[in-house]
């Protein structure tokens, strides 16, 4: 039990330690043609710090995202909403406000519009307004989003 626990560290050690060497790192913007697939994550108040995690790992993957619901999106890019449900997320007005209007462009536009849910809490209860087959990933801890944050981006062409 120990030995997994030291490894557990070091693995949130490492990943610090990466998004440290990213933060020092002058990225090369990606000219927009070269841009098919957006993302955007949806979050509470309380859930920036993941948030603002879910975003650096996208930027190590070289993936665009919008941090701004409104923007306007070409209709043959591909956008994946990445919803952060933490206790709060179907009581806050706006963030369930933009996961029902996702839905809706979502059934209308299926093969470019994809949402995907990321638990932030163990205890989490998804509510009754969530259509059947919206991916739900673990994300209770830095590793578990790291891992579903790569599923998704692996998944993102299929």
């Amino acid at each position: 039990m120990v030995s997994f626990i030291a490894d557990e560290i070091d693995i949130h050690r490492a990943i610090d330690d990466i998004d440290v060497a990213t933060d020092n790192i002058t990225k090369e913007n990606v000219p927009e043609n070269d841009v098919s697939h957006v993302y955007y994550v949806s979050a509470t108040s309380d859930a920036q710090k993941e948030k603002e995690h879910i975003h650096k790992i996208l930027e190590r993957k070289n993936r665009s995202f919008v941090t701004n619901f409104e923007f306007d999106i070409p209709d043959d890019f591909t956008i994946t909403m990445i919803c952060l449900w933490d206790n709060y997320y179907k009581d806050d007005p706006e963030c369930l406000a933009e996961f029902n209007h996702f839905v809706k462009l979502s059934q209308q536009h299926s093969s470019q519009k994809r949402i995907v849910i990321i638990l932030l809490r163990p205890d989490n209860h998804i509510s009754d307004n969530v259509p059947e087959g919206i991916v739900c990933l673990p994300g209770f801890d830095r590793v578990s989003r790291e891992l579903s944050i790569f599923k998704i981006v692996q998944e993102e062409s299929y």
